[in-house]
């Protein structure tokens, strides 16, 4: 699971919501989603100020740490 389904499912959000909230389309949204795609600076901040620096930045080394681990 992505780090961004995990933190807009976190917020009990439908993916069309956050994609809104963050200005962003759907179709971009769910390409950042499924990993298919980066969101823009931009979007980022935006997301940011949307959930919280720290539970972005929670997510993120979560999902460092999953992959650091899984490479040993």
């Amino acid at each position: 699971m992505s780090n961004l389904k995990t933190i807009r499912q976190h917020l009990n959000l439908r993916s069309e919501d956050m994609a809104r909230a963050i200005g962003m389309s759907q179709t971009q949204y769910s390409r950042a989603e499924r990993g298919e795609a980066r969101l823009q600076y931009h979007n980022f901040m935006k997301l940011t100020k949307l959930v919280g620096e720290d539970a972005v930045l929670q997510s993120l080394m979560n999902e460092m740490n999953q992959k650091y681990r899984g490479a040993s």
